[in-house]
């Protein structure tokens, strides 16, 4: 496998060339357990005769880099989509809230004109209380001028 790939490009500056060396590894049981074991850095030459030739290790570095890409979009794909679930779960409960204010509004507006429709049964009520008791106080008054009348009337001989 490839452990580590450099690449060096050429300079203008000091006229070198491009260059690059690997480092190649393996894993090997070391009583059990599995251990990386690396060799390098190894030049292109070294690297071609133990079978990496340059066309293998950047093909090895594409697939890598392909995975690794691949795994950043999946992971990036699903960071939105959560996302986007959490502002749809945010715009829902908004709305029920939302919702929920008017109805109490609704609710709050009936009870106030409910309480006025009462006050306004009541003040009429008290009118019309107020209207009897004044009309059975004139017919007490009258009552009690008739009663003294009749006891009058039954002093006084009849002529």
């Amino acid at each position: 496998m490839i452990f580590e790939f450099l690449y060096r490009g050429p300079t203008a500056q000091n006229g070198m060339k491009g260059a690059w060396h690997v480092v190649v590894g393996q894993y090997v049981d070391a009583f059990g357990e599995q251990q990386l074991q690396t060799k390098g850095p190894l030049t292109p030459s070294q690297a071609e005769a133990l079978g990496f030739p340059l066309a293998t290790i950047l093909n090895e570095v594409a697939v890598e880099a392909l995975k690794r890409g691949d795994a950043a979009f999946i992971a990036e794909a699903q960071a939105k989509e959560k996302q986007e679930l959490a502002e749809q779960e945010k715009a829902q409960a908004i709305k029920a809230a939302s919702d929920a204010i008017k109805e109490r509004d609704e609710a709050r507006a009936f009870a106030l004109q409910t309480q006025k429709s009462a006050q306004d049964m009541i003040a009429e009520k008290d009118s019309e209380l107020e209207h009897l008791t004044k009309a059975n106080q004139a017919l007490n008054v009258h009552v009690s001028v008739l009663m003294e009348n009749a006891k009058q009337a039954t002093k006084e001989p009849v002529k």
